[in-house]
């Protein structure tokens, strides 16, 4: 009759040394193993782009100011071109430069660059040194950042060569136009458009104010002319030389007439008042009076003898000379017609010359204006390669992680997964032997 089999349970529980002893041997092994094997410490650095980068300008200054905070870009493709160019060979070779018996294979194998969910690049850096493996994380957005720059430097002084070759090429343009413009004032005998107008403006004035002067003038002479013609004509060609006189007995009978005529005009005053009819008809008397003693003469003519007139002769003196000065002035007012003619036709061409002239103005105001925005260009290429631009913002540094938490091995999570394993082996080899010593007793031999 054949024994009955032993359970699983009832077998290890049997061989509980042999489960025991594989348990104990393989934590053993493996905290042996695990002992030998170097540390390895992890350090990650995290960084990201922002969406949007800081603008600068001279002219604007909203372009100045930040639009808003520095948030990761979502874009896939900025970060995919970000991965790849830590990913190249030449980056990495970089990257291992700074460091002895560290090649580029080893940062291939070692470092990890992963976008998390955030849109920040993580780099995660594995090596045997924790300091190290802080520095490989470190370095790759610190170089990264060191490459945009010069990429972006080198971009700006292509930028900035061109400017300034256009610079010299405009300067040229607006050296020739400023001497095309030099050349037609001095073809126009003027400084400038205002100038130009204002020179013409005084010599149309002076000249209107001269002619019409020597038009006053001439109707002045031909207004002397004319009297001295008359008084010439109203002479007599003779006049008396010589005659006597007497005292004119009419005068002495107006005096006293008067006197008396004013001594009852007093007395009238006296009884009446000034604005009485009888005052004023003695007024009036009073006056006829003294005007016909106005005309009376001291002297009366007598006798007389007769002579050339000097003074006829002198007034054909006069309108000799009026007319030798009306001569002059009629050839003196028709040079001054002729010039006003001349500055009226000039006149009425300025239009012409000012929308000539405005024309070169507005081509050098643009040309200038180009200039001016060129140069503002270079200044801001300038001042941009002086700034300390800032293409990645790190938000997490790599620190050196503790000593005493290496990444991998960990020892006691091996050396307690080797522990079960080591029962599960030591439970199937209790088993197995079990078995086999069963095998053994119903063996028919």
């Amino acid at each position: 009759m054949n024994p009955p089999r032993r359970g699983l349970l009832q077998s290890s529980y049997e061989r509980v040394h042999v489960v025991l002893l594989v348990a104990i041997g393989a934590v053993l092994g493996t905290w042996w193993i695990t002992g030998k094997l170097p540390l390895i410490y992890q350090s990650q650095s995290r960084f990201f782009m922002p969406e949007a980068s800081d603008g600068f300008s001279l002219h604007n200054e909203a372009e100045n100011i930040p639009k808003g905070p520095k948030l990761p870009t979502s874009n896939p493709e900025t970060q995919s071109s970000l991965r790849g160019l830590m990913a190249t060979s030449e980056f990495q070779l970089r990257v291992s430069a700074k460091f002895d018996n560290l090649s580029s294979r080893d940062i291939e194998d070692s470092v990890s660059i992963k976008v998390d969910k955030f849109n920040l690049i993580v780099i995660t850096a594995e090596d045997t040194s924790p300091t190290r493996a802080a520095e490989i994380a470190n370095r790759f957005p610190s170089l990264l950042q060191k490459d945009l720059r010069q990429r972006t430097m080198l971009d700006v002084q292509k930028k900035q060569e061109h400017l300034l070759n256009a610079d010299q090429a405009r300067s040229k343009d607006l050296e020739q136009l400023e001497g095309e413009r030099l050349a037609f004032l001095l073809d126009a005998g003027a400084a400038d458009n205002a100038t130009q107008t204002s020179s013409l403006n005084s010599r149309l004035e002076t000249l209107r104010t001269q002619v019409a002067d020597l038009e006053v003038r001439r109707r002045t002479l031909e207004l002397r002319e004319k009297e001295t013609r008359a008084q010439y004509e109203r002479r007599r060609e003779f006049i008396e030389s010589s005659f006597t006189r007497e005292s004119n007995p009419r005068i002495q009978e107006l005096r006293s007439a008067i006197v008396s005529a004013e001594s009852e005009y007093a007395s009238l005053l006296v009884q009446h008042q000034p604005e009485h009819k009888k005052p004023k008809a003695k007024e009036k008397e009073i006056e006829v009076l003294r005007l016909d003693l106005a005309t009376q003469e001291e002297l009366k003519d007598k006798s007389w003898s007769f002579q050339v007139d000097p003074i006829r002769q002198d007034l054909d003196r006069q309108l000799s000379n009026l007319a030798v000065d009306r001569s002059a002035l009629d050839a003196e007012l028709s040079v001054r017609r002729s010039q006003l003619d001349k500055v009226a036709r000039e006149w009425a061409v300025l239009p012409a010359f000012s929308e000539e002239l405005e024309a070169h103005n507005r081509r050098i105001t643009q040309s200038r204006e180009i200039l001016e925005e060129i140069r503002d260009r270079i200044e801001e290429f300038r001042l941009y390669q002086t700034r300390e631009n800032q293409f990645l913002e790190v938000v997490e540094a790599a620190v050196p992680a503790s000593l005493s938490r290496p990444f991998f091995p960990k020892r006691r999570l091996l050396s307690a997964i080797s522990g079960l394993i080591g029962l599960l082996l030591g439970i199937a080899l209790a088993s197995a032997m079990a078995r086999a010593a069963s095998w053994r007793e119903e063996a028919p031999w």
